[in-house]
């Protein structure tokens, strides 16, 4: 996959290739969404290729395995949904989560020999999600780290790693993406959608690719400006819709730019006030509070504001 923007990051890594100072481990930390998880993987294929090339599309075998995740020598660690594992741990740790299972076959592919090159890659995507016990485990084999092998720890919440892990690691923070960035990707897989969609999805995104396709994609990409203030029964019914955290997130951030819109026409300082909610339910989403409670609480609150104005 193409990987647009992130030069200041490219350049770092064109001179460690120069060096091959290569430390052990890495964090490639920032927004969610902004695309850590390609930067790494393309990073993999600047280490296999056969061509050599740098950040760059290429079709050869090596680099077509990393980009369908069947390379031998470069594994990505995701969350696992279902988690069913022997060890007991699955019982009391979530199931959107990194298990121990999970690592310990990772930490004993690490001191294996690489299969078909020099190095062997290791991309935990979401590592913050490593449960207590697999993040124990994960930290002796930082200790030991085998020789020629790569960690490559991606996450918006650095924070939640285990700090004797960020201590054995280099943390890159990535930026976020440039609307001109966002908007040359989101023209490249959406040809179809209009400028007008592209600028709106920029404008949303906050520089989080994911973000900016989410609002193209979603069942919940609706134009609130006008629905929201004409008919405020129609927007607590598309509320009450709205069946994951993602889509409730997507349609928060429309209404919360809407609001915004709507001091500047007519600087009224009650569209602050419930801008500011917004923001509040924004950053509750983010944590573990309840889809249904989250959305009743989000309908009596507009509810109880315009009512009267629909």
């Amino acid at each position: 996959m193409k990987l647009t923007g992130f030069n200041r990051e490219k350049e770092i890594f064109r001179l460690i290739f120069d060096r091959k100072q290569f430390a052990g481990a890495y964090i490639f930390s920032g927004i969610e969404g902004s695309g850590k998880l390609i930067f790494a993987k393309n990073l993999a294929k600047s280490l296999f290729c056969s061509q050599n090339s740098f950040f760059s599309v290429c079709s050869c075998n090596d680099c077509n395995l990393i980009e369908n995740n069947s390379h031998p020598d470069v594994i990505v660690v995701d969350t696992e949904k279902n988690t069913d594992s022997s060890s007991g741990e699955s019982a009391s740790s979530p199931k959107d989560s990194i298990g121990i299972d999970t690592i310990k076959e990772l930490c004993e592919l690490a001191f294996l020999s690489p299969y078909r090159g020099s190095y062997k890659v290791f991309i935990i995507n979401d590592a913050h999600k490593m449960t207590l016990q697999a993040s124990n485990a994960f930290l002796k084999t930082l200790e030991e780290s085998p020789q020629n092998t790569l960690f490559l720890l991606v996450t918006h919440l650095p924070e939640k790693l285990l700090a004797t892990i960020r201590s054995r690691c280099l943390i890159f923070e990535f930026g976020r993406l440039s609307k001109g960035e966002l908007a040359e990707i989101l023209r490249e897989k959406f040809p179809d959608a209009t400028p007008e969609d592209i600028e709106y999805a920029c404008d949303l995104s906050s520089g989080s690719v994911k973000r900016a396709i989410e609002y193209i994609e979603s069942a919940t990409h609706i134009r609130t400006k006008n629905l929201y203030f004409d008919d405020i029964n129609e927007v607590l019914d598309t509320i009450y819709r709205v069946n994951d955290k993602d889509g409730l997130k997507t349609l928060l951030e429309q209404l919360y730019i809407n609001l915004l819109e709507k001091y500047r026409e007519e600087k009224n300082n009650n569209y602050l006030t419930i801008s500011n909610y917004l923001l509040n339910m924004l950053n509750m989403l983010q944590s573990n509070i309840n889809l249904n409670i989250a959305k009743a609480d989000l309908m009596i609150k507009l509810y109880g504001e315009f009512s009267g104005k629909s």
